[in-house]
């Protein structure tokens, strides 16, 4: 796989003439295609124009995915996977020494990590891997069991989508949990000390004032106002992937996925490509459009050398 990315760029190196062969092997001339190009060359860096007095409604569309970046640096890809599980098993077995077995085995967090990816769409293993790490460190004081934590997770790639990067959105709304709310305000959340009090005195059935309760139990009263607050939200990172951004983003998901496990990237695209041209309308066929191109490149015979 690595060696078949090398030689993709070698390819592109040699100038003007080797990608305007591929381009026109595998678009029929469509504007999107050329823009794909024109974006394609800027980003590896090569220097020649490919195509010139292009359209640029689509500049800058593979450089917003790190993926296809990615194939200058397929080893950067790996590392982050690497670094990323390492971080989840770390911040588990350090958790489950001091908690037990409430915040969930290294094994149950994998199975997490495959379910939500499946739920969520557009998130890469390596950043669920990151989202479970992050949460755990922040919640494991706060009483959280592993099936919060996991609620936490979802919901908050779910406000995330669109607005910010997972690893992100957790720490706004990880922080509103441990009372320090101002941050999760951009997510849309309001769980600042006063609303939550107000929130807790409306639905107290243990008639225990506020200020009584321990730091865990506020914490739980806290979870439960966001789960109140992001009742309405949820779904919306799998929905996004119908949308151009988080279409995308479902782009770079797979293609970050595919060079982690090994798997053909070529053969994901292609996947990834009628999906979105069958259920996404004018957008799908944007993207898909992209992505049949992409696929192209990386395995057309020119290519390869």
């Amino acid at each position: 796989m690595q060696q078949e990315l090398k030689l993709v760029i070698t390819a592109v190196k040699k100038g003007a003439e080797e990608i305007p062969r591929v381009y026109n092997s595998v678009v029929s001339g469509a504007r999107i295609a050329r823009a794909s190009v024109k974006a394609f060359n800027e980003t590896v860096g090569n220097g020649h124009r490919v195509v010139s007095g292009m359209v640029g409604q689509i500049k800058g569309l593979i450089a917003a995915y790190a993926g296809f970046s990615g194939l200058r640096r397929t080893t950067e890809i790996i590392r982050q996977a690497d670094q990323a599980a390492f971080n989840m098993q770390t911040s588990v077995a350090a958790a489950s020494r001091e908690f037990g077995n409430s915040v969930g085995s290294v094994e149950l967090w994998e199975e997490a990590v495959r379910r939500l990816s499946g739920e969520l769409v557009i998130y890469s293993d390596t950043s669920l891997k990151n989202a479970v790490s992050r949460t755990v460190d922040m919640t494991k004081r706060l009483g959280l069991s592993k099936v919060q934590m996991e609620e936490v997770i979802k919901r908050s790639a779910d406000l995330s989508a669109g607005k910010t990067d997972l690893e992100g959105g957790i720490e706004r709304v990880t922080a509103a949990l441990r009372g320090e709310a101002e941050a999760s305000e951009y997510l849309g959340l309001t769980l600042n000390e006063n609303y939550v009090i107000a929130w807790y005195a409306a639905h107290n059935a243990t008639e225990k004032a506020w200020k009584n309760l321990t730091d865990i139990e506020k914490a739980q009263v806290r979870y439960n106002v966001f789960l109140e607050q992001t009742e309405q939200f949820q779904g919306r990172a799998a929905k996004s992937a119908y949308t151009f951004g988080g279409a995308m983003q479902l782009v770079n998901k797979e293609i970050t996925n595919a060079v982690t496990n090994n798997q053909d990237i070529n053969q994901a695209l292609a996947g990834l490509a009628a999906t979105l041209r069958e259920n996404a309308g004018d957008i799908g066929k944007l993207v898909s459009s992209v992505v049949s191109w992409t696929a192209a490149v990386i395995c057309s015979p020119h290519a390869r050398g």
